[in-house]
């Protein structure tokens, strides 16, 4: 059923002259858009709330918005065209960016998840 709405799909976007870009949705409602950090219990159902971060999103706009970055993010093009035949070895090494990313964006903002980290102590201790 999914390939056939996919067909169907693509055929009214050519139809209407609409150009689309096919991505892999490998993630995609797993991965914060703020720090990178992924993680499956960042999504809860309906929800979702980076364990990082603090991002609060619903779940499907989330994975819409990485959808979006993603047709356009270089280096996960080159990756997906690299391991187009091995999903194992594409979402393997979508995972490693992911996390080289998110260490990128922690040191960046140390300092925020440190003061974050402490506000959050004192509210439990009330």
């Amino acid at each position: 059923i999914r390939g056939k709405l996919m067909e169907k799909l693509e055929d009214k976007l050519s139809w209407s002259g609409i150009s689309y870009k096919k991505v892999d949705p490998a993630y995609t409602s797993q991965v914060c858009p703020k720090c990178n950090y992924l993680h499956k219990n960042n999504r809860n159902g309906k929800t979702f709330v980076c364990n990082v971060c603090g991002h609060k999103d619903d779940a499907d706009r989330n994975a819409g918005i990485n959808i979006k970055r993603r047709a356009f993010d270089k280096a996960i093009k080159k990756i997906t065209e690299k391991y187009r035949y091995t999903k194992h070895k594409r979402h393997q090494e979508l995972r490693k960016l992911y996390q080289k990313r998110h260490k990128k964006w922690l040191k960046e903002h140390q300092e925020e998840i440190y003061y974050r980290s402490k506000s959050e102590q004192k509210a439990l201790a009330i």
